[in-house]
């Protein structure tokens, strides 16, 4: 019998990566690869359709780039909003949960980095505040609109990579909150107007390689 778990990972293997899927194409897909259960079938009275095209809906909704849901299963799975209330879901190989660009600071200084961040946040609808506790290792708490807590490491991007110490990952992966890094190419307001900064989610899916000098280094 199906499950969420299951769903997602029958959909992770055989979605074509970068290509974009909305629910009912989802359905179709998992239809042509899996042979169902008279469980799966069974019709849920409050949907008024198959158990498994409810789930298939539920899974969808365990990105971690759905911020109305707070459980993030499926790490795999981003999301694009190409319309109001118009989501289509795809894999990615790449670690990013979601980009933006920004109009670049008028100072090239760290904490221009860390307001722009903070701004982006803001008009991203988290509430943020600054940290004290944790500083050097994170900048900021923020609550998602969903409510879910999360801290947020705002990070330099080196030649499309993050670069960190064995220590750092270990610390970040340590912390008592979900950790969502901020990585943001390095900028010179002479230079060009676009900033690009990555939010990455800090999870086991992220695929560190050895580096120089003991470094460690995430591929983007």
């Amino acid at each position: 019998m199906l499950t969420e778990e299951i769903i997602q990972r029958i959909l992770t293997k055989i979605m074509v990566p970068e290509q974009r899927y909305r629910v009912k194409e989802l359905e179709n897909l998992l239809a042509q690869h899996y042979d169902f259960s008279d469980q799966d079938n069974e019709i849920i009275g409050s949907e008024n359709r198959e158990r498994w095209r409810v789930l298939v809906k539920n899974s969808v909704r365990r990105s971690p780039m759905r911020t109305d849901f707070a459980t993030n299963s499926w790490i795999e799975l981003r999301v694009d909003r190409p319309n109001k209330g118009v989501f289509e879901y795809y894999i990615s190989p790449s670690n990013v949960i979601q980009a933006v660009q920004l109009q670049r600071p008028r100072k090239t200084s760290w904490w221009s980095a860390e307001q722009a961040v903070f701004d982006n946040l803001l008009e991203r609808g988290f509430e943020v505040e600054f940290l004290g506790q944790y500083r050097g290792m994170v900048d900021f708490q923020c609550t998602e609109p969903d409510g879910r807590q999360v801290l947020v490491a705002v990070m330099a991007k080196e030649h499309g990579n993050i670069v960190v110490s064995e220590y750092e990952r270990i610390s970040l992966e340590g912390l008592p909150l979900d950790v969502m890094l901020a990585a943001m190419d390095a900028f010179d307001p002479q230079t060009a107007e676009v900033l690009s900064i990555d939010y990455i989610q800090m999870d086991g899916s992220l695929q560190w390689t050895s580096g120089v000098g003991g470094t460690l280094t995430l591929n983007l």
